[in-house]
């Protein structure tokens, strides 16, 4: 009678919690085991006992069938009734002989004598409920914007031991706060930024043990010594094609047996919360690859929605930026086809572009920053396009998006002239070819001060009130380098002359001794002018 007033108890209480079976996650036996280990006296847990299968706690009953995915709180004396099955879970209350297990096919823990029925349910209950509560904080972090590092610190609060998640590189992605003492001996600073690698030493010593397996299964949870000190629990994730590991080191306690099974659930968790992210950043990249066809198409864009679209992919509208035409050539046409992955690939060589085909033509907007500056570009991307043979124009650096229209067809010039002038080379910048394109074309394809010498526009924007910098250049070339009628008609001192022509000098990366620099350099003026009065006749 006992046993039916606690069972219609525990029944009654599961009949009035909302949606008990959307809630309840499946644990281990050796999970369960972890949580009432002080409890136990004595107990049997074999392989069964490390699968997610139990999803809940009952009493047992005689006459009600027992099922693998529940653990049964069970009286001493009722043992003999049980028929052995290793896929069921036994919860032991109350006296019984010690000299042998009684049942040596099925898992069992058993508890201290002096722990009654109400007390052991309540224990197995309180366990259930702990890993309930734990599962639902993780799930939590995936129904909105997904932080990696709160998931690990929820893991955390049942593993106790420090959580290292490491991308395909080796650097840290994702941990729970991880104190000095772990950094120096674990991990060091990368020395391109302040993120955390495996140290040198670390990641020698981890890769060179034997039962180190970097081809581990997907999901498996492995356990190896750690050679810089104590254990180590590490699995496998795979996000886009990318196998990623997450580490656990028991600097903290030793490792349980059912920490392999939190170990597995919060991979899982962590994996699908990375897929998350890729899912969402591949959203961002369609409405940034659509921001800039619109752009470049001449739509109309809002500057507000430009900033939001740009902010998702952290981009801001002033940032510097590059535009690449890509072609292919007649004789790469049956090797490549794939346009998809042909932007994809340019997007993983120069690692923050967004690239997109437009008119039969691969377009780039590549973002400058201090890992990709517009000299490493070519480097880049060498290889791919000579092995695929493609060329490429490459604009001049703009810092502003909505602008990406004209250096869009900056990219498309240095491609028509540079395979007009030089066929044989893969790579063409619009720096090269500008001129070349105003005298064979005239001025239809951009303004005119986009066909302006560099230098001209950097001397130009120096800041001094009392000296008009760009103005004493062209005087000094419009005068054949003569110092003395440049100081004459600019009316100043011939050392005045020499301190600004110093100025200018420091200012410009150009040889003035070059005929054809200085021609440039005077053309950029009258140019200049032509922008200002919007003239576009010269």
């Amino acid at each position: 009678m006992l046993f039916r007033a606690y069972y219609s108890e525990f029944v009654h209480q599961l009949s009035i919690m909302p949606n008990t079976e959307d809630f309840t996650m499946k644990i281990s036996a050796s999970m369960l085991f972890d949580s009432m280990f002080s409890a136990i006296r004595s107990y049997s847990l074999g392989s069964p006992s490390t699968e997610c299968c139990i999803s809940g706690i009952l009493p047992y009953l005689p006459d009600v069938p027992m099922a693998s995915d529940h653990a049964y709180v069970i009286s001493a004396d009722n043992l003999i009734d049980i028929q052995p099955d290793k896929n069921i879970t036994l919860i032991i209350y109350g006296l019984y002989a010690e000299s042998a297990p009684p049942l040596p096919d099925c898992q069992y823990m058993a508890l201290h004598p002096e722990i009654s029925f109400g007390e052991a349910l309540a224990l197995a209950l309180s366990a259930m409920e702990k890993y309930n509560s734990w599962y639902e904080k993780m799930r939590a972090e995936l129904t909105g914007s997904p932080d990696l590092n709160r998931i690990c610190s929820i893991g955390y609060q049942l593993l106790n031991n420090p959580i290292l998640l490491f991308d395909p590189n080796h650097v840290l992605l994702a941990s729970t706060d991880v104190a000095q003492t772990h950094k120096s001996a674990f991990l060091k600073a990368d020395e391109n930024s302040t993120t955390l690698v495996l140290s040198d030493d670390a990641y020698k010593a981890i890769v060179n043990r034997p039962e180190f397996e970097d081809n581990t299964e997907i999901g498996m949870v492995s356990f190896m010594e750690n050679p810089l000190g104590g254990n180590t629990l590490y699995t496998n994730i795979v996000c886009n094609q990318q196998e990623y590991r997450l580490c656990v080191n028991d600097t903290n306690r030793g490792f349980r047996p059912g920490d392999l099974q939190i170990c597995k659930i919060l991979s899982d968790t962590l994996q699908t919360a990375m897929e998350m992210d890729r899912s969402r950043e591949t959203a961002a990249k369609a409405d940034l690859c659509d921001l800039f066809i619109n752009i470049i198409s001449n739509g109309t864009v809002d500057p507000a929605s430009c900033d939001t679209i740009l902010v998702a992919w952290n981009w801001k509208q002033n940032d510097d930026f590059i535009c690449l035409g890509v072609e292919k050539t007649n004789t790469n046409l049956q090797f490549v086809s794939n346009d998809q992955y042909i932007c994809a690939k340019i997007e993983e060589l120069l690692s923050d572009a967004c690239a997109f085909m437009l008119d039969g033509r691969l377009i780039c907007i590549a973002h400058l920053n201090r890992e990709l500056d517009e000299e490493s570009i070519p480097a880049r991307l060498e290889s791919f396009l000579l092995d695929n043979i493609f060329i490429v124009g490459k604009s001049d650096v703009f810092s502003d998006a909505l602008n990406a229209a004209d250096y869009y067809r900056e990219a498309c010039i240095a491609l028509r002239s540079g395979r007009a002038k030089n066929p044989e080379n893969f790579f063409h910048s619009f720096s090269d070819y500008g001129f070349y394109n105003l005298l064979h074309h005239g001025l239809d394809d951009l303004s005119p001060i986009r066909y302006c010498d560099k230098n001209v526009l950097r001397l130009a924007a120096l800041e001094d009130s009392r000296v008009d910098y760009c103005e004493t250049l062209r005087t000094y070339i419009e005068n054949d380098r003569n110092l003395l009628r440049t100081a004459e008609l600019l009316h100043i001192h011939r050392t005045t002359l020499f301190y600004r022509l110093n100025k200018i000098k420091e200012a410009l990366d150009a040889d003035l001794e070059s005929p054809d620099t200085r021609l440039r350099i005077w053309l950029s003026f009258i140019l200049l002018e032509l922008d200002k009065s919007g003239d576009t006749q010269i």
